[in-house]
């Protein structure tokens, strides 16, 4: 019996872990979305678990829940060794025995394993008439909002769908807002496919009303002028708080914390690479202001082409964010660029050039003018697996909690 439970409680504790409540409650506590790190909170979790269980396994005598209730820890009462001296134990609803515990466990294991993971089709099928999906993207060209756009197609056939192009922009958020309550949504999922999860999460939050801060929308004779106006690289910003009745759920991850994206990096090398112990590879994306967060996008960028240095002998995989926006930055990020660059080529091999951005090559061929290198100017988009980051988010979206626009 004690063999049985040594090799049964692992299961069961997993098993558990699989329930969609239990891994919800562990994503909040974790302050995760379901990747890597909530994976590494659930292996400790389970694993203190199974190592307190473990011992009253290998108990002699039934186990006394008054006893136990009395002692600090069960790991006091359950570690002793070698036979022990003690009377027939009373009967009663206070004493449990191996054989019952193992009978609970059973029955709660299949229970658990039974019930699946949350996957986007179960999000579909849990998700109220009234579940939508807003995507935020940050936009461009007609070819950059294209490849976006191939990217979230796959998904009109599960739910609605709108696609807000801008960073946090009220203007084009108002518009997919009311495309979607047009539709009868009332539950809005956002999923902002931005490459770090930082990148105006809060702004959102202020622009649907579900944080104070926003202003109140200006008056059409004042739109796109005063307080709630701005711009960034082109792109409309204007800032005020919506006008809906639909609660939001957001997505907190970006691209660059999802290790979905190591296979795209894969995959964007092997296209490029023909002889990778003479090639450098350069990594590069755009890179925020301030100096402690582009640290951030360094690490987290760094995890994913981790997944290149392992995959082929290169002799170096270098990450850089060029901060295109912040001119005295981009001064100091660009001689680091052209200087990894130059040195690829005059120690006899190619640089070859990968952007970590959504969709493009962005303004590298500017900055890379006069070298010679190896790009073919692809970035994360279209790839089945930003698609596939998308629909784990939805699925994470669809089972958590809406918050309403505040008064």
């Amino acid at each position: 019996m004690q063999i049985i439970a040594l090799v049964y409680l692992p299961f069961f504790l997993l098993g558990l872990a699989q329930l969609p409540d239990l891994r919800v409650f562990f994503c909040y506590l974790s302050g995760t979305d379901g990747d890597i790190f909530q994976t590494i909170f659930f292996s400790v979790i389970l694993t203190a678990a199974w190592l307190t269980l473990l011992p009253l396994c290998f108990r002699k005598e039934p186990i006394s829940l008054l006893r136990l209730s009395r002692d600090s820890t069960l790991l006091r009462t359950a570690v002793r060794v070698g036979p022990q001296n003690h009377t027939t134990p009373p009967k009663g609803p206070a004493m449990i025995s191996m054989r019952s515990i193992l009978l609970s466990l059973a029955v709660v294991a299949f229970a658990s394993c039974s019930a699946p993971s949350p996957t986007a089709s179960d999000a579909s099928s849990k998700a109220s008439d009234e579940f939508g999906v807003l995507v935020m993207a940050h936009g461009g060209a007609p070819m950059w909002n294209e490849g976006v756009m191939s990217s979230v197609n796959s998904l009109r056939d599960q739910y609605p769908v709108e696609v807000a192009f801008g960073m946090a922009d009220a203007v084009s958020l108002q518009e997919a807002v009311a495309r979607l309550e047009a539709r009868g949504v009332r539950e809005i999922g956002v999923v902002r496919l931005f490459i770090s999860g930082e990148s105006w999460y809060e702004r959102t939050q202020q622009i649907l009303g579900i944080m104070p801060g926003a202003p109140a929308r200006p008056a059409p004779m004042d739109h796109g002028h005063g307080a709630g106006h701005g711009g960034h690289g082109g792109h409309s910003m204007e800032f005020w708080k919506l006008q809906t009745e639909a609660s939001f759920a957001l997505s907190k991850q970006g691209l660059a914390e999802s290790s979905a994206m190591d296979g795209v990096l894969v995959d964007r090398v092997r296209a490029l690479s023909r002889n990778p112990e003479k090639e450098d590879v350069l990594i590069l994306a755009h890179g925020p202001g301030d100096d402690s967060e582009n640290e951030r996008w360094i690490a987290r960028i760094r995890s994913r082409a981790n997944s290149v240095a392992d995959n082929f002998p290169f002799r170096r995989v270098h990450v850089e964010t060029l901060r295109e926006d912040w001119p005295e930055k981009r001064v100091a990020a660009e001689l680091r660029i052209r200087a990894f660059v130059e040195r690829a080529q005059a120690e006899g091999g190619t640089a070859i050039v990968i952007p970590f951005r959504v969709h493009g090559f962005g303004p590298y061929s500017e900055v890379l003018e006069g070298l010679d290198f190896t790009s073919d100017g692809r970035g994360l988009v279209p790839h089945g697996n930003v698609t596939q980051w998308m629909e784990e988010q939805i699925a994470l979206l669809a089972d958590g909690t809406f918050r309403p626009v505040l008064n």
